[in-house]
C-alpha cells in the first residue's frame, strides 16, 4: 500500500515530506459499521481503451467554485469560526486557477469581512490550505497512475482515509472538523450502503450493520443509488484539472484494503 501512494523525496517540499502515508483500514472519523473484508480486484481486461474509458468516467473535472457565503463569522474575542462557509469562501478564489492573484483577491475580501485577529487566523490557514490542495491532488495523481480499480469501493475507502489523515496533519483537527465534518458524516453513510447493497442481504442483516433503505418505487430506488456513487466519485476528483487518461499502470503490489 505504500508503494502505491507514497511521494517521492526528491524535490518535495517540507509540506510534501510532512504529508502523510495511506495507511489501509477504516477510514479515520467515519463510522462505516464492519470494516470492509478484501476482495480480489477482477482480472484486468485486454480492451486497454474500454478500461481506460471506464475509469476517465470517475475522472469528473472540477466543479465550479461556489460565490462566498455570507457566514464568515467570529467569536466573542474576535478569532476566526471555522466553518463551511469559511470553505466556501476559499474554493472560490483558490480553486479558480493558481497564481498570486487568487490569492490576493481571497485577502483583499477576507480584509473587507474580517476583523484583524480573525483575518490573520484565515491567513494563515489559507496557506496552509493551499498546500493541502497541491498535496491532495498529488496524491490523487498516484492513486490514478497505480495497479488499482479507483472506482473499487475499497480502493474509494482507503483514499477517503488517506485524504482526513492529510488533512488532519496539513489543516489541524480543528479546522478538518469545522469544514468537513458534514462531509466526513455523509459519506461514512454513503460508503457503508453501498458496502452492504454490493454484498448482498446476508451483510444487510449483520449485527450492527444500518438497514438499507428500499424503495417500492425500482426508478427512485436506482436514482437514490446513482446520487450515492455520485457522491463518492466527487472524493476523486482533483482540485485542479487533471491528464484525461491514466497512464498504463506498470507498479507491482497490493491494492489498498
Amino acid at each position: 500500500m505504500g508503494a502505491l501512494l507514497a511521494l517521492s523525496a526528491d524535490g518535495d517540499s517540507e509540506a510534501d515530506r510532512a504529508a502523510p502515508a495511506m495507511v489501509p483500514g477504516r477510514p479515520i472519523g467515519l463510522k462505516i459499521g464492519a470494516a470492509a473484508a478484501a476482495s480480489t480486484p477482477p482480472a484486468p481486461t485486454d480492451a486497454a481503451a474500454t478500461a481506460r474509458a471506464a475509469l476517465n468516467s470517475w475522472r469528473t473535472p472540477p466543479p465550479e467554485p461556489r460565490d462566498p457565503e455570507d457566514g464568515l463569522a467570529v467569536d466573542a474575542a474576535q478569532r476566526l469560526v471555522i466553518n463551511e462557509a469559511l470553505l466556501t469562501t476559499f474554493d472560490h478564489y483558490l480553486r479558480r486557477q493558481a497564481g498570486a492573484g487568487d490569492k490576493a483577491d481571497l485577502l483583499a475580501y477576507l480584509q473587507s469581512h474580517l476583523p484583524g485577529p480573525a483575518l490573520e487566523d484565515a491567513r494563515q490557514l489559507a496557506e496552509r490550505y493551499v498546500d493541502y490542495m497541491r498535496l491532495h491532488d498529488r496524491q490523487l495523481g498516484l492513486l490514478w497512475r497505480g495497479p488499482c480499480r479507483p472506482t473499487d469501493l475499497t480502493t474509494v475507502g482507503a483514499w477517503i482515509a488517506q485524504r482526513q489523515q492529510l488533512r488532519l496533519s496539513m489543516l489541524g483537527p480543528e479546522a478538518t472538523q469545522g469544514f468537513y465534518e458534514n462531509e466526513v458524516a455523509a459519506l461514512g453513510q454513503a460508503l457503508q450502503e453501498l458496502i452492504q447493497r454490493e454484498r448482498g442481504p446476508a451483510t444487510e442483516d449483520a449485527a450492527g450493520a444500518a438497514p438499507v433503505p428500499h424503495w417500492n418505487d425500482p426508478a427512485a430506488e436506482a436514482a437514490h443509488v446513482r446520487g450515492l456513487h455520485e457522491m463518492l466519485r466527487a472524493t476523486m476528483t482533483a482540485y485542479r484539472p487533471q491528464p484525461s487518461a491514466p497512464p498504463a499502470a506498470s507498479q507491482a503490489g497490493a491494492c489498498p484494503r
